[in-house]
């Protein structure tokens, strides 16, 4: 895992077990994927930046993004715009 990686975590890897590393609203979001996903019900796949990123400088938080969107866009072009890594 790259040092941009280790900034992102995935909605799929996330629960309310989280709120610590990336806040309550985005805890609350990975916990809902997780299980409306598990229902069947097709929901995108989306990403938080840690708490740790905040007190990086901003360059690095702008790579780290830059890294998710490049990622976003290499999905879609593949054919798979329901981002779920």
């Amino acid at each position: 895992m790259n040092e941009s990686q280790s900034h992102i975590r995935w909605f799929n890897e996330i629960g309310i077990g989280d709120v610590a590393s990336v806040g309550g609203k985005n805890a609350s979001l990975g916990g809902m994927y997780q299980k409306l996903t598990a229902e069947g019900v097709r929901v995108p796949n989306g990403f938080a930046i840690t708490a740790e990123a905040y007190s990086l400088t901003p360059d690095t938080v702008l790579r780290t993004i830059q890294h998710v969107l490049e990622v976003e866009r290499w999905l879609e072009e593949q054919g798979n715009s329901d981002v779920s890594c």
